[in-house]
């Protein structure tokens, strides 16, 4: 069908639509005006104001190419047609009808899910700045989806016998500043089906969490599948709840959604991230805001009118990873019962910063020997390789330059070198050498970057004569407990 045809087809049917809503009015109208009944007059008065304003059309389906299936599937996602969408994509039929189905909802129905979310939240005024970007995607709303639509008739596809690929053709600042949905530089295959293109879900994949297709008869309990699954049945129950008048404003949905999950919805989005506690002074400023227990994020921020506008980090975690990342020495106990996630902004030099945190959340600091779980860092018995040097003028551990695969540290203390293996295995390690002095030796990359597993065997340190072991031994940390 040529493109000409097809726009007359299209045509013909607004037309037969327009017709039957004009008929369907002018009988709505009738009865309307002989009906006596006030209730029944007022009901079916707002029905056709409702009807007058819009005509109910089914999603237009073109799978005669692959660049007419994805403009079916991107029109079917902007009209929240579950059904159209994933119709619009091909998964072999010999899997289990249920696997198949919950594939088809994770990789068709979610993108139905979050648009219709989004038009949900954009009904009550509620945004990205309330929500987060986890729950309200910008790249899944009705201009994103115009964006993509708008490029697509530029856009080639390449057809290889029953498969084809369809490449977007994207403008400079699409995906940022401009949203656009499904954007990427990867192009979109298809699969020619009985029905014509469909997008091939199973593309460059013949297994699932690596068993055959085919053969798969379950989703495991903590499968990703599982937990996309249950993000897509959650927005599509937040959004019925709002189009029912159920939701009505922010709060009603953290309420909602709190009964939803189980669980607290405080420091997880930015609605309910309130600012616990902030020092702003010319010499420090530091503030803790509610944060979400269940991630792990570190960053930077920007803290306007600071004084010589210092580097400052952005950490966001439970109480025990922030104070982890805050003291960057894995030498830390963190004994606390809060189960509470927090956000903590405090000057990257700021050494004194976690004093502040710890005091603000009522907890105390204290240097107490302890029985850990550490590498312990010895001389191997054969005595050690290692070239005795005078003291250099600056410290050579800190910034090691990597030459020929070799960690060149060229006059260092044993200390100092614990320093650098902490640093790189992001573990605990005790100097039992008992060497004095300043030391060169070449690490290996390899030895840097990977420590001793988590048993009793012993790794040699390359041929330095050192070697490396887990074991329980007493040393001094930092505490933090609950006061």
């Amino acid at each position: 069908m040529n493109k000409r045809s097809s726009r007359a087809n299209r045509r013909q049917e607004d037309e037969q639509c327009n017709h039957r809503n004009i008929a369907g009015h002018v009988l709505l109208g009738r009865v309307i005006m002989n009906t006596n009944n006030f209730l029944l007059k007022t009901a079916l008065l707002l029905s056709l104001v409702a009807s007058v304003f819009g005509c109910s059309k089914p999603v237009q389906k073109d799978f005669a190419t692959p660049k007419g299936a994805f403009r079916t599937y991107l029109m079917a996602v902007k009209s929240n047609d579950v059904d159209a969408a994933k119709n619009c994509w091909h998964i072999p039929t010999k899997g289990d009808p249920k696997v198949i189905n919950t594939m088809l909802d994770v990789f068709a129905a979610k993108w139905v899910a979050h648009h219709r979310f989004n038009t949900a939240m954009a009904s009550l005024g509620i945004d990205e700045k309330q929500l987060g970007s986890l729950l309200i995607r910008k790249d899944c709303t009705d201009d994103a989806i115009d964006r993509t639509l708008s490029r697509l008739s530029k856009s080639e596809s390449v057809i290889n016998g029953d498969t084809a690929e369809l490449t977007i053709a994207w403008e400079q600042d699409d995906g940022y500043p401009n949203e656009a949905f499904l954007f990427g530089e990867q192009p979109i295959v298809f699969r020619k089906t009985d029905d014509g293109w469909k997008i091939d879900l199973m593309a460059g994949r013949t297994d699932f969490d690596g068993v055959a297709f085919e053969t798969v008869t379950a989703i495991s309990a903590d499968s990703w599948l599982l937990g996309w699954h249950k993000q897509m049945e959650f927005l599509n129950e937040m959004s019925s709840f709002v189009e029912n008048g159920q939701i009505k404003t922010i709060d009603d949905f953290v309420r909602e959604a709190e009964k939803k999950s189980g669980g607290s919805l405080d420091g997880r989005i930015p609605h309910t991230r309130d600012v616990i506690f902030e020092k702003d002074t010319p010499e420090q400023y530091v503030r803790i805001t509610k944060g979400d227990p269940n991630i792990v994020a570190a960053g930077g921020e920007d803290v306007p009118n600071r004084p010589n506008r210092p580097e400052f980090r952005k950490l966001e975690s439970n109480l025990k990873i922030v104070f982890e990342l805050m003291y960057n020495n894995p030498k830390i106990v963190v004994e606390t019962s809060n189960p509470k996630g927090y956000e903590v902004v405090f000057a990257h030099d700021d050494d004194n910063a976690i004093g502040v945190v710890a005091e603000a959340l009522g907890l105390v600091i204290n240097e107490e020997i302890r029985e850990i779980r550490a590498l312990s860092l010895t001389v191997a018995s054969e005595e050690h390789r290692l070239t005795k040097v005078a003291k250099p003028e600056t410290p050579q551990w800190e910034e090691p330059i990597t030459a020929g695969g070799q960690w060149p540290l060229h006059g260092v203390t044993m200390d100092e070198l614990v320093m650098f293996l902490e640093r790189e295995y992001q573990q605990p390690v005790i100097n039992k050498t008992g060497l004095v002095g300043y030391y060169s030796m070449e690490i290996s990359a390899s030895s840097a970057k990977s420590r001793p597993e988590d048993n009793d065997k012993v790794m040699p340190l390359d041929d330095t004569g050192l070697q490396l072991q887990w074991e329980l031994t007493k040393t001094e940390v930092l505490v933090i407990k609950n006061k």
